[in-house]
Protein backbone atom coordinates (compact mmCIF):
# COMPACT_ATOMS: atom_id res chain seq x y z
CA UNK A 1 0.00 0.00 0.00
CA UNK A 2 1.84 3.12 -0.90
CA UNK A 3 -0.36 7.04 -0.98
CA UNK A 4 0.75 10.05 -2.84
CA UNK A 5 2.17 11.72 0.03
CA UNK A 6 3.71 8.79 1.84
CA UNK A 7 7.02 6.96 1.95
CA UNK A 8 7.16 2.83 2.06
CA UNK A 9 9.45 2.18 5.38
CA UNK A 10 11.37 -0.70 5.38
CA UNK A 11 9.91 -3.92 7.74
CA UNK A 12 12.37 -2.73 10.26
CA UNK A 13 9.17 -0.48 11.60
CA UNK A 14 7.71 -3.61 12.14
CA UNK A 15 10.19 -4.50 15.12
CA UNK A 16 9.18 -1.23 16.48
CA UNK A 17 5.50 -1.94 17.38
CA UNK A 18 5.59 -3.15 20.74
CA UNK A 19 6.37 0.27 21.89
CA UNK A 20 2.37 0.86 21.18
CA UNK A 21 1.40 -1.44 23.78
CA UNK A 22 -1.25 0.32 25.67
CA UNK A 23 -1.01 3.44 23.10
CA UNK A 24 -3.99 4.29 21.66
CA UNK A 25 -4.32 3.95 17.75
CA UNK A 26 -7.16 5.19 15.35
CA UNK A 27 -9.26 2.54 12.85
CA UNK A 28 -11.34 4.01 9.83
CA UNK A 29 -13.08 2.13 7.67
CA UNK A 30 -14.25 3.48 4.46
CA UNK A 31 -16.70 2.94 2.04
CA UNK A 32 -19.83 4.37 3.91
CA UNK A 33 -22.05 6.73 2.80
CA UNK A 34 -20.97 9.10 5.25
CA UNK A 35 -17.24 8.82 4.45
CA UNK A 36 -14.72 7.20 6.86
CA UNK A 37 -15.79 6.12 10.21
CA UNK A 38 -13.26 6.67 13.01
CA UNK A 39 -12.82 4.23 15.59
CA UNK A 40 -10.39 4.38 18.57
CA UNK A 41 -8.51 1.47 20.47
CA UNK A 42 -5.84 0.32 22.56
CA UNK A 43 -3.01 -2.07 21.71
CA UNK A 44 -2.91 -5.05 24.33
CA UNK A 45 -0.28 -6.87 22.60
CA UNK A 46 1.98 -7.24 19.69
CA UNK A 47 3.20 -10.48 17.99
CA UNK A 48 5.06 -9.32 15.11
CA UNK A 49 2.47 -7.31 12.71
CA UNK A 50 -0.55 -9.21 14.74
CA UNK A 51 -1.80 -6.43 17.01
CA UNK A 52 -4.05 -7.43 19.97
CA UNK A 53 -6.72 -4.55 20.26
CA UNK A 54 -9.56 -3.70 22.77
CA UNK A 55 -13.29 -2.97 21.39
CA UNK A 56 -12.31 -0.64 19.20
CA UNK A 57 -14.88 2.48 19.81
CA UNK A 58 -16.90 5.05 17.14
CA UNK A 59 -14.62 8.30 17.96
CA UNK A 60 -17.99 10.17 18.00
CA UNK A 61 -18.83 7.85 21.34
CA UNK A 62 -21.45 6.00 19.07
CA UNK A 63 -20.96 2.22 18.55
CA UNK A 64 -18.75 -0.55 18.20
CA UNK A 65 -16.58 -2.27 15.10
CA UNK A 66 -18.14 -5.71 15.56
CA UNK A 67 -17.40 -7.29 11.98
CA UNK A 68 -14.43 -8.05 10.17
CA UNK A 69 -13.23 -5.95 7.57
CA UNK A 70 -10.45 -4.30 5.41
CA UNK A 71 -9.82 -0.78 7.39
CA UNK A 72 -6.71 1.68 7.39
CA UNK A 73 -4.95 2.00 10.47
CA UNK A 74 -3.46 5.24 11.94
CA UNK A 75 -0.59 5.53 14.97
CA UNK A 76 2.12 7.55 16.34
CA UNK A 77 5.48 6.39 16.91
CA UNK A 78 8.55 8.37 18.40
CA UNK A 79 6.35 11.86 17.52
CA UNK A 80 5.52 10.48 13.27
CA UNK A 81 2.53 9.39 12.54
CA UNK A 82 2.14 6.63 10.32
CA UNK A 83 -0.65 4.45 8.17
CA UNK A 84 -1.15 1.11 7.34
CA UNK A 85 -3.38 -1.15 5.56
CA UNK A 86 -4.76 -4.22 7.97
CA UNK A 87 -7.33 -6.78 8.41
CA UNK A 88 -9.77 -6.23 11.12
CA UNK A 89 -10.82 -9.73 12.67
CA UNK A 90 -13.50 -10.04 15.21
CA UNK A 91 -14.58 -12.47 17.17
CA UNK A 92 -16.86 -12.98 20.12
CA UNK A 93 -14.93 -12.11 22.61
CA UNK A 94 -14.25 -8.07 23.67
CA UNK A 95 -10.68 -8.66 22.19
CA UNK A 96 -9.99 -7.88 18.59
CA UNK A 97 -7.22 -8.53 16.05
CA UNK A 98 -5.11 -6.48 13.65
CA UNK A 99 -3.42 -7.99 11.22
CA UNK A 100 -0.86 -4.83 9.87
CA UNK A 101 0.66 -4.82 6.67
CA UNK A 102 4.21 -4.75 6.21
CA UNK A 103 4.61 -1.63 3.83
CA UNK A 104 3.57 0.76 6.57
CA UNK A 105 3.20 4.81 5.32
CA UNK A 106 4.93 8.12 6.98
CA UNK A 107 1.88 9.85 6.69
CA UNK A 108 2.18 13.21 7.81
CA UNK A 109 4.09 14.66 5.42
CA UNK A 110 2.41 18.06 3.82
CA UNK A 111 1.98 18.73 0.33
CA UNK A 112 2.03 22.17 0.56
CA UNK A 113 4.71 24.58 1.17
CA UNK A 114 4.92 25.10 5.43
CA UNK A 115 6.25 28.88 6.49
CA UNK A 116 6.95 29.05 9.80
CA UNK A 117 4.40 31.64 11.01
CA UNK A 118 3.94 32.69 14.71
CA UNK A 119 0.23 33.32 15.28
CA UNK A 120 -2.00 33.51 18.12
CA UNK A 121 -5.49 31.64 17.75
CA UNK A 122 -8.09 29.42 19.12
CA UNK A 123 -9.55 26.28 18.86
CA UNK A 124 -12.20 23.73 20.18
CA UNK A 125 -12.27 19.96 19.71
CA UNK A 126 -15.59 18.80 17.57
CA UNK A 127 -17.62 15.63 16.82
CA UNK A 128 -20.61 15.32 15.14
CA UNK A 129 -22.26 15.21 18.06
CA UNK A 130 -21.14 18.62 19.08
CA UNK A 131 -21.82 20.03 15.73
CA UNK A 132 -25.92 20.09 16.38
CA UNK A 133 -27.98 23.00 15.69
CA UNK A 134 -27.58 25.91 18.04
CA UNK A 135 -24.48 24.16 19.81
CA UNK A 136 -22.13 26.90 18.23
CA UNK A 137 -22.75 29.49 20.63
CA UNK A 138 -21.66 27.83 23.22
CA UNK A 139 -18.42 26.12 21.89
CA UNK A 140 -15.58 26.32 24.35
CA UNK A 141 -12.49 28.57 22.56
CA UNK A 142 -8.83 27.08 23.72
CA UNK A 143 -5.97 29.44 22.79
CA UNK A 144 -2.65 28.35 21.38
CA UNK A 145 -0.29 29.36 18.58
CA UNK A 146 0.80 28.32 15.36
CA UNK A 147 4.63 26.94 15.07
CA UNK A 148 3.84 26.43 11.27
CA UNK A 149 1.47 27.20 8.54
CA UNK A 150 0.68 26.16 5.27
CA UNK A 151 -2.36 25.98 3.14
CA UNK A 152 -2.97 22.03 3.63
CA UNK A 153 -2.09 22.43 7.72
CA UNK A 154 -1.43 23.71 10.51
CA UNK A 155 1.18 22.85 13.13
CA UNK A 156 -0.32 24.31 16.59
CA UNK A 157 1.34 24.55 20.32
CA UNK A 158 -1.43 23.52 22.51
CA UNK A 159 -1.52 22.87 26.85
CA UNK A 160 -3.22 19.67 25.98
CA UNK A 161 -2.60 16.13 23.87
CA UNK A 162 -5.51 15.60 21.29
CA UNK A 163 -6.00 12.18 19.92
CA UNK A 164 -5.03 11.43 16.45
CA UNK A 165 -8.01 11.43 14.35
CA UNK A 166 -10.10 13.67 16.48
CA UNK A 167 -11.28 17.20 14.88
CA UNK A 168 -10.42 20.76 15.70
CA UNK A 169 -12.69 23.80 14.30
CA UNK A 170 -10.08 26.55 14.29
CA UNK A 171 -10.78 30.41 14.60
CA UNK A 172 -7.78 31.77 12.12
CA UNK A 173 -6.95 35.27 11.51
CA UNK A 174 -4.03 36.48 8.89
CA UNK A 175 -3.47 39.30 6.79
CA UNK A 176 -5.22 38.25 3.64
CA UNK A 177 -8.29 37.04 5.11
CA UNK A 178 -9.31 40.79 5.84
CA UNK A 179 -10.80 39.19 9.28
CA UNK A 180 -10.96 36.01 11.52
CA UNK A 181 -12.14 32.44 9.21
CA UNK A 182 -13.41 29.54 10.89
CA UNK A 183 -11.68 25.68 9.33
CA UNK A 184 -11.98 22.86 10.24
CA UNK A 185 -8.88 20.19 10.54
CA UNK A 186 -8.53 16.99 11.47
CA UNK A 187 -5.68 15.51 13.99
CA UNK A 188 -3.09 13.90 11.97
CA UNK A 189 -0.01 13.35 14.73
CA UNK A 190 0.36 14.60 18.13
CA UNK A 191 3.68 14.55 21.03
CA UNK A 192 4.22 15.66 23.91
CA UNK A 193 7.05 18.26 24.43
CA UNK A 194 10.24 16.76 25.27
CA UNK A 195 12.76 18.20 28.11
CA UNK A 196 10.54 19.11 31.10
CA UNK A 197 8.06 21.40 28.61
CA UNK A 198 4.38 21.39 29.62
CA UNK A 199 2.06 20.94 26.09
CA UNK A 200 2.41 19.12 22.90
CA UNK A 201 2.77 19.82 19.38
CA UNK A 202 -0.06 18.82 17.01
CA UNK A 203 -0.19 18.48 13.26
CA UNK A 204 -3.74 19.76 11.66
CA UNK A 205 -4.64 19.06 8.36
CA UNK A 206 -7.60 21.27 7.03
CA UNK A 207 -10.40 20.29 5.96
CA UNK A 208 -12.20 22.49 3.35
CA UNK A 209 -15.76 23.26 3.24
CA UNK A 210 -16.00 21.10 -0.36
CA UNK A 211 -14.63 17.91 1.23
CA UNK A 212 -16.78 18.18 4.79
CA UNK A 213 -18.70 15.18 3.26
CA UNK A 214 -15.71 12.65 3.52
CA UNK A 215 -15.60 13.46 7.51
CA UNK A 216 -18.54 14.35 8.89
CA UNK A 217 -22.56 13.30 8.51
CA UNK A 218 -25.08 14.44 6.46
CA UNK A 219 -26.88 15.57 9.63
CA UNK A 220 -24.36 17.30 11.11
CA UNK A 221 -23.45 19.99 7.48
CA UNK A 222 -26.38 20.53 6.95
CA UNK A 223 -26.60 22.33 10.54
CA UNK A 224 -23.81 24.20 9.91
CA UNK A 225 -24.63 27.78 9.86
CA UNK A 226 -22.76 29.48 6.38
CA UNK A 227 -19.92 31.38 8.27
CA UNK A 228 -18.68 28.20 9.35
CA UNK A 229 -18.23 26.92 5.18
CA UNK A 230 -16.18 29.85 4.10
CA UNK A 231 -12.84 27.87 3.92
CA UNK A 232 -13.81 26.35 0.43
CA UNK A 233 -11.31 25.26 -1.85
CA UNK A 234 -10.91 28.44 -3.65
CA UNK A 235 -10.20 30.02 -0.31
CA UNK A 236 -7.46 27.45 0.16
CA UNK A 237 -5.31 27.79 -3.28
CA UNK A 238 -5.57 31.77 -2.30
CA UNK A 239 -3.96 31.11 1.14
CA UNK A 240 -1.65 29.20 -0.72
CA UNK A 241 -0.65 31.58 -3.08
CA UNK A 242 -0.46 33.93 -0.37
CA UNK A 243 1.92 32.27 1.58
CA UNK A 244 4.06 31.25 -1.14
CA UNK A 245 4.44 35.52 -1.56
CA UNK A 246 5.29 35.68 2.16
CA UNK A 247 8.35 32.82 1.68
CA UNK A 248 9.57 34.82 -1.44
CA UNK A 249 10.04 38.10 0.03
CA UNK A 250 11.56 36.15 3.22
CA UNK A 251 13.85 34.97 0.54
CA UNK A 252 14.75 38.10 -0.50
CA UNK A 253 14.95 39.57 3.00
CA UNK A 254 12.13 42.36 1.71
Amino acid sequence: MTTGNGIKLNRHLIEELPLLIQKDITIKLPGTNNGNTVYTAKILSVDDNQLQINLPKNIDGNGYLRTSARVLVNFVLNGVLYESGADYIADNNAARILIIDSDIIKANRRLTQRLPLIIETVYTPISDLSMSSGQFSHLRWKKCQTVDFSSGGILLSTSLQADVGSYFLLNLEIDMLAGPLFVFGQVRWSAKLGYGKSGCSCGIMFITADNLHNHFSRQARTALPPIMLAFTNQKQQELGKYLTKISEKKDKGV
